[in-house]
């Protein structure tokens, strides 16, 4: 009797510390997303201000965009393919920042308690689906710029801005398994409320 009832208390106080350990992962978590978040923010922002000053101001704000981003000669070129090329850029920056946003929504409609909602399913779909149009657009963007640009210097600049066309659709896919087996998850939590 007395044995059973340690381990019992030694149960409850693995359970305490368990529970009290994944709050603090999520939490870590979050303060990350976060900072991911406004980090994206920053840069989607910088590179459409700087795209900006370099159509209406300042013509030579092309040559160092964002980061190093020397784009100053396809503005040379051609006005048309530079504006295509940085406003694809912003809008692929937009789509990684919309991700992060939409993970951080996980993360601030988590309830612990009762994980399985449809809005939570809703959040995985719309992130699967985002993360493999971010792959694909990237492989448009990319194919534009090797046929733009071929061998010019620009494309080493451009690597950093145009990464993981193919990891961010393999993402997508695993999330939207994930999604698939967290809409089943939720069908069996409705069956379970149901039979209760």
């Amino acid at each position: 009797m007395i044995f059973d009832a340690s381990i019992a208390l030694i149960n409850t106080q693995m359970n305490k510390n368990s529970k009290t350990r994944t709050e603090k992962i999520l939490v870590a978590m979050k303060v990350l997303i976060w900072i991911f978040f406004i980090g994206n923010c920053i840069k989607t922002g910088a590179l459409a201000y700087s795209f900006f000053i370099s159509l209406s101001i300042n013509p030579n704000a092309a040559s160092d965009l964002y980061m190093g981003l020397n784009l100053s000669e396809v503005l040379v070129r051609d006005n048309g393919h530079y504006s295509f090329m940085v406003i694809n850029l912003i809008v692929l920056s937009a789509f990684r920042t919309f991700l992060v946003y939409l993970v951080l929504k996980i993360f601030l409609t988590l309830n612990l308690k009762k994980p399985f909602s449809v809005e939570m399913a809703g959040l995985i779909k719309r992130i699967s689906i985002l993360a493999i149009s971010i792959g694909f657009v990237n492989l448009l963007v990319r194919a534009y710029v090797g046929w733009l640009l071929g061998d010019s210097p620009s494309v080493g600049y451009l690597a950093e801005y145009l990464y993981g066309s193919a990891e961010f659709i393999f993402f997508g896919i695993i999330i939207f398994i994930i999604g698939q087996v967290f809409q089943y998850g939720l069908e069996l939590q409705a069956e379970s409320e149901l039979t209760v």
